[in-house]
């Protein structure tokens, strides 16, 4: 009984604390400190700078994942597109806790404000 319960629990602490996590990253830009200022958008915001997509980045329950709540996700958005370089991003998928998982999921696009051309 003892050798059993010790195999629930190491099986659970090797597949059961990961939050699936997948960064796409379509163009090289300089990586910005950490903590970066960063325009956070909604699916539903209009952006008003004109802006390109550099990388895209997904989250999604690992399965019995923890350390998934919006809070956390949201932390680790932001820390990743400071680091592609990005100037905003744009959540396009939001996904609260419910039934199926208890981790926050979302798909978010990385954006870079284009430079106005000088003439």
């Amino acid at each position: 009984m003892k050798h059993t319960l010790a195999l629930v629990l190491m099986v659970f602490g090797i597949v059961g604390c990961a939050l699936d996590t997948q960064l796409d990253v379509y163009s090289q830009h300089n990586a910005k400190p950490v903590g970066c200022s960063l325009d956070i958008y909604r699916h539903t915001d209009f952006i008003k700078k004109p802006s390109e997509v550099i990388a895209f980045l997904s989250f999604e329950d690992g399965g019995l994942a923890v350390g998934c709540s919006r809070e956390m996700v949201m932390d680790m958005m932001r820390s990743n597109a400071c680091e592609v370089g990005a100037d905003a991003v744009l959540i396009s998928n939001e996904i609260s806790p419910d039934i199926s998982s208890t981790c926050y999921r979302a798909d978010a696009s990385m954006l870079v404000y284009k430079k106005e051309e000088v003439k």
